[in-house]
């Protein structure tokens, strides 16, 4: 179960993350996991939002550059060893992973990682095989969230 990245490029200059999460929140858009890569000229923000649809209105209204890709979002156990333990099964069927970032779990009924052990890290996932790294996760019993 894929779910919608954004990419915002955006000037590496202070105040501009501020422009795009304040306009978020006004919005009313959660943001649920979110990435910063920056070169000395440029950032790129990666988000996963509550709303892609109204995320991407927003973001559209202030004139901004954005790009949608598919990521899968995993919940892992928060302890040492669970990050490797879910890129194993991907290594194994030798499913590259272009980039992973990380966030805490959100904690609803529709997106919750956590069990009896404690809260769990969701884990985002850029891999260009979305389908067959989410049957090889789910295979090793991972569970894709909607974050």
């Amino acid at each position: 179960m894929a779910v919608t990245q954004i990419s915002v490029v955006i000037e590496n200059a202070p105040g501009k993350a501020v422009d795009i999460f304040g306009a978020l929140a006004r919005a009313k858009v959660n943001v649920t996991a979110v990435s910063v890569a920056e070169t000395a000229d440029q950032g790129v923000v990666r988000l996963l939002v509550g709303d892609v649809a109204k995320a991407k209105a927003v973001l559209k209204k202030k004139g901004l550059s954005f790009t949608t890709a598919p990521v899968l979002a995993v919940a892992i156990p928060n302890r040492p060893g669970s990050l490797a333990k879910l890129l194993a099964p991907l290594a194994k069927k030798k499913i590259n992973v272009e980039y992973l970032y990380g966030s805490t779990c959100a904690c609803s009924a529709d997106t919750c990682g956590c069990d009896d052990e404690g809260c769990a890290n969701i884990i985002v996932l850029r891999i260009k095989d979305v389908e067959n790294a989410a049957k090889a996760l789910k295979a090793a019993r991972y569970k894709l969230i909607k974050p």
